[in-house]
């Protein structure tokens, strides 16, 4: 499928990742039970997602070119912030009671960073203004 400018494919892009978060943020937030505001996708600069203290979650449009399951886990993460705000022992074993691969899939995380900030149309894509 073409498209006829950067735009229209990055509009493209985030209605196929809004679909997708909508399901799996839906889905682990009854699991742990927690409520959350609005969902936002962006093209952040230092992070595949964040949560702010109003419960609104930040999802970046790069983790188009993650595996499905980093997304998931991307998702559960973000969550989890509902449930404990620090990155404490808390934290991380609420993490890996959904995600038991958690460290593994923070490593890949890092290697796949590297790849989508090298990336051409990624670059191209942070430009465009939605």
């Amino acid at each position: 499928m073409r498209y006829p400018s950067l735009r229209s494919l990055k509009r493209k892009l985030v209605e196929m990742l809004r679909r997708e978060l909508k399901s799996n943020v839906s889905f682990y937030s009854r699991l742990l039970g927690v409520k959350y505001g609005k969902i936002f996708i962006k093209m952040q600069k230092t992070k595949w997602a964040s949560c702010s203290s109003k419960a609104n979650l930040s999802f970046n449009l790069a983790s188009l070119a993650l595996p499905q399951k980093l997304r998931e886990y991307i998702v559960i993460h973000e969550l989890t912030h509902l449930v404990e705000p620090n990155h404490t022992k808390a934290f991380w074993e609420t993490v890996g009671f959904y995600y038991p691969e958690y460290e593994e899939a923070e490593e890949e995380l890092k290697r796949y960073w590297i790849f989508v900030e090298r990336n051409e149309v990624w670059k191209r894509l942070r430009k465009v203004r939605s």
